[in-house]
């Protein structure tokens, strides 16, 4: 494969990752983000997994090429639903309808269970990485000028 083919697939992937990482934050529970190592390589949205860590996960995502709209799987396949939805659809559109359809097929995220799928090192709870930064301690006395009485006195 050429060179200018290679560059112009991963182009392609970097802006469908940056779709879903735009659906995936505006999901209204916990999810995850994996990419599809053996396959499209693109992220999906992780929606938890049923059972045992090796149990298929529930996913949503959106794949590059031909037709380009967004789906949702229930345990790896077993069902797939396809939305009407594109790579140009408003995201927070995309994540209502991905939340309505994980509330229905009672995927575990939608339903309060975990969503990271498990036993993956590229796994990445948006939601669980945003509350560990909520969590920090904030010092924005650091961000202010010193005071008068910490430079010491003026002449």
């Amino acid at each position: 494969m050429p060179d200018s083919d290679v560059t112009e697939i991963n182009s392609e992937i970097e802006v469908l990752d940056e779709v879903v990482r735009r659906v995936a934050e505006r999901m209204p529970f916990r999810v995850g983000l994996e990419a599809d190592m053996g396959g499209t390589f693109v992220q999906q949205i992780m929606l938890g997994r049923r059972g045992d860590t090796d149990d298929p996960p529930d996913r949503a995502t959106i794949d590059p090429g031909a037709g380009e709209v967004w789906w949702l799987d229930v345990e790896g396949g077993r069902e797939s639903i396809e939305s009407p939805f594109t790579r140009d659809a408003d995201p927070q559109i995309v994540a209502e309808w991905i939340a309505t359809v994980a509330r229905e097929a009672g995927s575990p995220a939608a339903t309060g269970g975990p969503a990271v799928a498990s036993g993956s090192g590229a796994a990445v709870g948006l939601n669980a990485r945003l509350d560990s930064i909520l969590d920090q301690p904030t010092r924005t006395d650091s961000l202010l000028p010193p005071s008068r009485q910490e430079r010491g006195p003026s002449l």
